[in-house]
């Protein structure tokens, strides 16, 4: 690629950096995340386990809720559920300084 007329090598280096930066101020702006953290969460983010639903809304029966709501995705993860402790009737205990 040649030179823009008129420019020299520096100028047109700088004027490179300048675009690349408004590039990823209007990236980080749209996206409300930066070009790195999106990278990261391509390659695997945080490590997570999958769970099936079944498993999930056992152990949560298991210590006293019940779903109340479900909503899932199709297949792809990402399901969501609401569940509501059921309760025994006793007054819930306080822990710390009273206020």
């Amino acid at each position: 690629m040649e030179p823009s007329p008129g420019l020299d090598a520096g100028a047109e280096v700088e004027a490179g950096k300048r675009f690349a930066h408004s590039a990823n101020r209007w990236y980080k702006r749209s996206r409300g995340m930066s070009k790195l953290w999106d990278i990261v969460d391509l390659l695997g983010g945080y490590p997570f386990e999958v769970a099936r639903p079944e498993a999930v809304f056992d152990f949560f029966r298991s210590r006293g809720f019940q779903l109340e709501k479900l909503l899932t995705d199709g297949g792809y993860g990402c399901n969501q559920s609401v569940f509501l402790q059921e309760h025994s009737g006793a007054t819930p205990k306080t822990s710390g300084k009273q206020r």
